[in-house]
């Protein structure tokens, strides 16, 4: 951790703080800044500061989603707080200095907050968001809505403390897996018992909720770390640096990346950091078709369900010895061969908040959904598995122009709380509109890997495969959640 810039202008201090930074008693009063993937982390060193008010710009605050943790956090420490929503990927655009930087953060808050960007922007967006605080502490608010147990919000999980969440459960799968994993606790992050001396080494990580992804797929044949963050926010550079040292014994190492802006940009700062002392590649797995745009300045497609392929192919090559210029290959090959749909049928509740990420009716799906609660493109009427499955598959099939005879990988994905029952019946509609097109699946998995939390729906993954790609993903694999 770094100490967080601080910008005073027009007798105003802001304090910008990004995913590695931290605010500190001296900034209590100001306006803080937050551009970090997620806003709980945000809202515990605002709170712990003892900030007046925090300004959350994260994407998914101002939003259902996750950054909507921050306000929470805050919340509980009865600090006033604001969110305004924006696209993380604007805050560095053209920063060539960490005044610059600054400024571009302020801005781009602003921006977002309808106040005009400039030398004034920040005693206007304390003016806005002392508007807004008024507005939060409303009796007629609805963060101010619903149940409440001593002060918190309804516990929907088994947990202790919302903070231990995730370092408790990385150390339950080490309790049941020893043979395998290791937990490390400060940074956390977890990898296979004993590093493997000679091989290419593969790294990944992200937010947690998304389990048995990607703690799950440490061991023989895939991972040989996972980095996870807090719950749908992303590792820490540190993390992802100490877990790449751990596990690099010379023949570099291979970094798998989702593509969310908080996930690349801090596996980017990581490589930096690792520059001088390992050999490094990354992927990037961008598989959502729900996020397909023709903006070529825009964050790109969403990683989802194709991870799980990139780990397991390039876990088998690295495992068979192949050096890292190949390994990275595979998995920039296999990323581009696959595309992904999911659709829900429930929400997930944030289980910082106690809260869905948004509301359906019985009779409704909401299709195109992300893995972090986001809505998807469209709500659509509920049908049967058939009409459901088959308007997540057809896109995939033109998507990836497959054609009669063509070998795909098909993954059918729960999203954490569709049973195996509902699966399986996915499975084999999924089977059933491929071969009414000709295309074969020649490998298939059905099962719950790349999850949100609890909720009930799933993705559907199709990779095209050659000959050489079925034989990786035929090879031995031994990690928690996947073993053959």
């Amino acid at each position: 951790m770094y100490r967080a810039t601080v910008w005073s202008r027009d007798g105003v201090r802001v304090v910008v703080m990004d995913s590695m930074s931290q605010v500190e008693d001296g900034d209590a009063g100001a306006i803080v800044v937050a551009a970090s993937n997620g806003g709980q982390e945000s809202g515990r060193v605002g709170a712990a500061a003892r900030c007046g008010f925090v300004l959350l710009n994260d994407a998914g605050v101002g939003k259902d989603g996750a950054g909507i943790a921050g306000l929470d956090v805050l919340d509980a420490a009865g600090i006033p707080a604001v969110a305004v929503g924006h696209d993380t990927a604007e805050i560095s655009d053209g920063a060539d200095t960490w005044e610059n930087g600054v400024i571009s953060h302020v801005n781009t808050a602003a921006r977002a907050a309808g106040v005009a960007p400039g030398v004034r922007a920040a005693p206007a967006l304390i003016a806005f968001a002392e508007a807004r605080i008024a507005e939060t502490q409303s009796p007629k608010s609805p963060r101010r809505e619903g149940p409440d147990r001593g002060g918190g919000r309804v516990n929907r999980y088994l947990l202790n403390e919302r903070d231990a969440f995730v370092r408790e459960a990385a150390e339950g799968l080490e309790a049941a897996h020893p043979a395998l994993v290791r937990v490390h606790a400060d940074p956390l992050f977890v990898t296979r018992r004993a590093p493997v001396a000679g091989k290419v080494a593969l790294v990944s990580g992200g937010g947690s909720g998304h389990e048995p992804l990607h703690t799950g797929m440490v061991g023989t044949g895939m991972l040989d770390a996972a980095v996870p963050g807090a719950v749908f926010t992303s590792p820490t550079a540190l993390q992802v640096r100490d877990a790449v040292a751990a596990v690099d014994t010379g023949a570099g190492a291979l970094l798998i990346v989702k593509n969310y802006t908080g996930d690349v940009l801090n596996f980017r700062i990581a490589a930096d950091l690792l520059a001088d002392r390992h050999r490094l590649e990354t992927v990037v797995v961008d598989d959502d078709l729900a996020t397909a745009s023709t903006d070529e300045d825009g964050p790109g497609r969403r990683g989802t369900a194709a991870v799980l392929a990139v780990e397991k192919i390039c876990g088998a090559a690295a495992e068979a010895g192949a050096p890292l210029g190949r390994v990275g290959a595979l998995g920039r090959e296999v990323a581009a061969r696959s595309a992904t749909l999911g659709l829900a049928l429930e929400a997930c509740t944030n289980p910082m908040t106690g809260r869905r990420s948004f509301d359906l009716r019985p009779d409704e799906v909401e299709f195109g959904v992300g893995i972090h609660g986001e809505r998807g493109i469209g709500t659509r009427a509920a049908g049967s598995a058939a009409e459901l499955v088959a308007s997540l598959v057809r896109p995939l099939l033109g998507h990836l122009g497959l054609r009669r005879g063509d070998e795909v990988l098909a993954i059918v994905n729960g999203f954490g709380a569709t049973h195996a029952l509902e699966l399986g019946v996915a499975l084999r509609e999924v089977r059933r509109v491929l071969a009414g097109d000709g295309v074969v699946p020649v490998r298939a998995l059905a099962g719950s890997f790349v999850t949100s939390l609890d909720m009930r729906g799933l993705s559907v993954t199709l990779t095209a495969l050659t000959g050489d790609l079925v034989d990786l993903w035929d090879a031995p694999v031994r990690t928690p959640a996947l073993t053959w």
